[in-house]
């Protein structure tokens, strides 16, 4: 348990990416451990309770993603079609 613990503090402070991951592997260690302990919970039940958790944290991690646009994205491109030949001067070329 104390190593799940150290885990989830591990991807909290090295890196952002890891948190959905980590988190849910401490659920699932601390699920592990409660069993252990006595807790009367049938496998079922168990998968439930842990896809649950999955998909509260997946919606959590939807929302906080963005993607990363690369400075000009957003502008035209300046080159033009291929071929350089505007799209109307083609029909013209014939």
């Amino acid at each position: 348990m104390a190593a799940a613990a150290v885990g989830v503090a591990v991807a909290f402070i090295a890196r952002k990416d890891g948190q959905v991951a980590a988190l849910l592997g401490f659920a699932q260690a601390s699920l592990a451990a409660a069993v252990g302990f006595g807790l009367n919970m049938s496998a079922e039940d168990q998968a439930v309770l842990l896809g649950f958790v999955s998909v509260v944290l997946g919606m959590f991690e939807r929302a906080q993603i963005t993607a990363p646009v690369p400075a000009g994205a957003t502008e035209p491109d300046p080159i033009g079609p291929v071929g350089g030949v505007p799209a109307e001067d083609v029909a013209l070329r014939g």
